[in-house]
């Protein structure tokens, strides 16, 4: 990260110090149909979940937004200082007064 990147603490406002905390969350969604074919197959493997997920075609079940190059503007990215990071933190809160 270059220092032309940082910010103020997104809770507080304050400096950062030389260690404060970058908190990364993103909207992840279950493909049913993925999870369905997943589990079928584990189901003929004798509950075998790896061994199914090595023969689907769909191994991966879990879309997290933030990883998709598409989607990754609904990923957030808070700053927090030690103090915030430490006391009573409502992300939700500080995502919404990021937009």
């Amino acid at each position: 990260m270059k220092l032309s990147e940082l910010r103020p603490c997104d809770k507080c406002g304050g400096p950062i110090n030389p260690i404060f905390h970058v908190v990364r969350y993103s909207p992840a969604v279950v493909s049913q149909q993925a999870a369905r074919e997943t589990l079928g197959l584990s189901q003929m493997f004798g509950g075998h979940l790896g061994l199914a997920e090595v023969m689907t075609s769909k191994p991966d079940v879990v879309s997290v937004a933030m990883d998709d190059k598409e989607h990754a503007e609904l990923g957030v990215e808070i700053f927090l200082c030690n103090d915030c990071y430490c006391g009573d933190v409502n992300l939700a809160v500080l995502a919404k007064k990021k937009e």
